[in-house]
């Protein structure tokens, strides 16, 4: 194959070992190939579709077993086949599960964008958490351009951080063990950091901020808290103040600064969108042309929702104007409140990272399921499963087989899209996890009616 070549469907006649035709076997075996992987699509026998028991290919040369006519008929050096090739012409992706990639440093740049939607790229993600001044205004335009060059229509997603529960800084090493008494609490001042106290307990603080004060004052007797996506455990034995509790470690360590904060009980009495989110969804309203999807995090109920169609209505951005919502599920809260939520969305997003530290990992693929299946029913599209999905492409050239099954089961659950968070923001292989993704899709969808047949 030449080396500018990087995608076709090679099309041969089937012949028997002697390299004749014959009439038992006359067809075409169509192949599409894409540099470094390769997949069958299937083999048709006077318009019959012939089962495949094993297909290997290296180096293009290709060895499998087929059943024609009842019995068995095996067709080994294909290579010859392939050098009668009757054609090698660019085929088109027919792909229908979207891959959103988060754009970052790794991938934000001039020559490493291209490689991205020319991978497959089909929506790029704004990770409003990670916005610095300058950086999405640069970026915006440099996308649209690229996606124009490159005759893909690449859609963008902003992304919202929504309220965000950190602990303060650390004042030296603080280490907790099971049993220990903690006093979680907001800070006095600025140098009121982590520390071990006189008396042995350890005092955990966190910024004054509306939602941390929201969220102290709604913690009761018994509540868990979760630090460090729960590799900390907490659990409130006693209030001290509004601003205070008192509560035992349940699963102690050494405690960092600035990590995350989860209270899965919690439903917490403050708005959806902080003044940063309000400032980033101006921003992305005000872009042009308009984004397509806006991302709300962190949504309990459908309220959450109505806060930014509000936002729109202020801003008298037109209906044809507006973006599509996207509520991201990764609270507890929100999957009571599903169908509140829904009746004010466009879209969906399966957000499993704090999904799972609040819910539990072990319900998250069930929960999955049952939000797609709603998804769909109610109309959303696209209804995107998100986060770890290939998350040893941060450094590795290759996933694992977990990953690419990971990816292959949200589209067998009817996952319109599929996304890529740090390995394509932050990761080493950006372009290259996309690409993956986006074969374990096709790959995906090319077994899906079969699968279905199986089912039935």
């Amino acid at each position: 194959m030449p080396d500018n070549f990087k995608e076709g469907r090679v099309k041969v006649q089937v012949m028997d070992e002697d390299g004749k035709k014959t009439d038992d076997m006359l067809g075409e075996l169509e192949v599409p190939i894409v540099r470094g992987h390769n997949t069958w699509q299937g083999l048709k026998v006077k318009g019959k579709m012939l089962d495949r028991e094993n297909l290997q290919l290296d180096d293009f040369t290709v060895n499998f077993t087929i059943t024609v006519g009842g019995g068995p008929g095996d067709v080994s050096e294909l290579s010859k086949l392939l050098t009668q090739a009757v054609e090698a012409a660019p085929a088109p992706d027919t792909r229908k599960t979207k891959i959103v990639a988060t754009i970052g440093p790794a991938s934000w740049t001039e020559e490493m964008l291209p490689k991205m939607i020319e991978g497959g790229m089909d929506i790029v993600r704004l990770n409003c958490s990670h916005r610095k001044p300058g950086d999405f205004e640069q970026l915006y335009p440099r996308i649209r351009a690229e996606a124009l060059k490159a005759g893909r229509p690449v859609q963008v997603l902003g992304d919202l951080q929504g309220p965000k529960f950190r602990i303060a800084e650390t004042d030296g090493e603080v280490i907790t063990d099971a049993g220990d008494t903690a006093v979680l609490c907001l800070m006095q001042n600025d140098k009121d950091l982590i520390r071990v106290m006189g008396n042995g307990d350890v005092r955990i603080t966190m910024k004054a901020t509306t939602e941390q004060t929201a969220l102290m004052q709604a913690l009761t007797v018994d509540m868990v808290v979760l630090i460090e996506d729960g590799k900390r455990k907490l659990k409130v034995t006693e209030r001290i103040s509004d601003t205070e509790v008192k509560a035992e470690v349940l699963v102690g360590g050494a405690i960092k600064a600035r990590q995350g904060v989860n209270v899965p009980e919690l439903q917490i009495a403050c708005t959806a969108l902080t003044a940063k989110d309000i400032e980033d969804a101006e921003f992305l309203l005000k872009l042009d042309p308009p984004i397509e999807y806006i991302a709300v995090s962190f949504v309990q109920k459908g309220a959450d929702l109505q806060e930014l169609i509000d936002i729109m209505d202020r801003l008298e951005i037109p209906k044809e104007k507006r973006p599509k919502i996207m509520p991201k599920i990764e609270k507890p809260q929100a999957l009571t409140n599903i169908e509140d939520i829904m009746s004010k969305s466009d879209a969906l997003m399966v957000a499993r990272g704090d999904l799972g530290v609040e819910l539990g990992e072990i319900r998250v693929p069930m929960a999955q399921k049952v939000i797609i299946k709603m998804a769909k029913e109610k109309g959303l599209y696209p209804v995107v499963v998100a986060t770890q999905m290939m998350e040893s492409m941060r450094k590795s050239a290759v996933p694992t087989c977990a990953e690419v099954s990971d990816v292959q089961n949200a589209v067998f659950d009817g996952a319109d899209a599929v996304m890529l968070s740090a390995e394509s923001a932050i990761g080493t292989y950006p372009a290259l996890a996309v690409s993956t993704m986006a074969l374990s899709a096709r790959t995906a969808e090319a077994h899906k009616p079969a699968l279905r047949q199986e089912l039935i």
